[in-house]
């Protein structure tokens, strides 16, 4: 039995909160519990989103990331950070966009941007963020460090950073792009890990160490 099923089975609080009525509790346990191959992608209405929709692809770990998201919520800074205001987001390696709509609904003073390589993802992403796409942007693009620099020009208060690699290079050598970011979550894939994520952070001025919400990121505040 996959793990998020286990604990929405001993946690049926957190369930009920997942999903928004009846028919979605019924489409989120019957993904969970299937291992059948995509065959397209699914409405789901999400209670942590004030009941607004979702879709994810069946046949993918589209399912697991909404327990982790609207449950866990490992991807939010800290409080303190929240409390100070989060004017510009930057969600890099948004995905289907499940993280990208949590936090601009959970920070409406917030602009949101979230940046995903991969087409049809980005498509999705584009679809789940639309009840606040007068905030939020979803950019199809490769995350470079030449793309981040321009992206700087408005700086984000606030970075969630999990690209599945390349996180090293993008904190190494011309990261000018970190230097008006207030704080950044770092999500480490690969041979690159937290101790070394935690130096290259502490050379481009923040204060870091591992986060407690995941056992594969690193946060940095200023």
């Amino acid at each position: 039995m996959p793990a998020a099923l286990q604990r929405a089975l001993v946690r049926p609080t957190a369930l009920l909160r997942l999903t928004a009525d009846r028919e979605s509790y019924r489409e989120y346990m019957r993904l969970r519990s299937s291992d059948a191959p995509a065959e397209g992608e699914v409405e789901l209405r999400i209670g942590r989103l004030a009941g607004r929709s979702v879709w994810v692809r069946e046949g993918t770990d589209d399912v697991d990331q909404l327990w982790r998201v609207f449950i866990d919520s490992d991807h939010l800074p800290p409080a303190k950070v929240q409390r100070r205001g989060l004017p510009r987001v930057w969600d890099l390696g948004c995905g289907i966009g499940l993280t990208t709509a949590e936090m601009a609904l959970r920070w409406p003073e917030a602009h949101v941007v979230g940046v995903e390589r991969d087409r049809g993802e980005a498509r999705i992403a584009r679809r789940n963020v639309e009840p606040w796409d007068d905030r939020t942007q979803v950019v199809e693009a490769e995350v470079t460090a030449d793309f981040l620099n321009g992206l700087a020009a408005e700086p984000a208060a606030y970075v969630k950073m999990s690209l599945d690699g390349g996180e090293r290079e993008l904190l190494g050598d011309g990261a000018d792009w970190a230097a008006e970011v207030g704080c950044i979550k770092v999500y480490v894939h690969g041979d690159y890990t937290r101790d070394e994520c935690a130096r290259d952070l502490a050379r481009l001025g923040f204060e870091a160490g591992a986060d407690r919400r995941h056992e594969h990121a690193v946060l940095g505040l200023r």
